[in-house]
């Protein structure tokens, strides 16, 4: 933090005459144990007008790769391979937004 009041910083003798740490840290946390990262499926390019690759798929439900809108629509469900590892979606015909996907 920059003092407002370098002269009263200065005075009481904490730190330099610009320069004050209150002493606050921050923890940031998701509130899980752990991040494995390595398990997830990623996802490129990102974002995207055409298509998408999906890569390290590890299918579950029956195979199934669903895209879902911000308020929980499913916009596309496709049935894959269990066996396959990546898949590509055309999403050029999707209105432009945010959305999530689910295999």
């Amino acid at each position: 933090m920059i003092s407002a009041a370098t002269a009263a910083v200065a005075q009481t003798g904490f730190g330099s005459a610009t320069w004050q740490d209150f002493g606050f840290d921050y923890l940031i946390t998701t509130g899980l144990a752990t991040i494995n990262t390595f398990n997830y499926f990623k996802v490129y390019p990102n974002p995207t007008s055409d298509k998408i690759n999906i890569n390290n798929l590890q299918l579950k439900n029956n195979g199934i790769i669903s895209i879902y809108d911000l308020f929980g629509k499913s916009v596309y469900s496709q049935v894959q391979n269990k066996l396959n590892t990546s898949a590509t979606i055309d999403m050029s015909n999707f209105e432009q937004g945010v959305y999530t996907i689910t295999q």
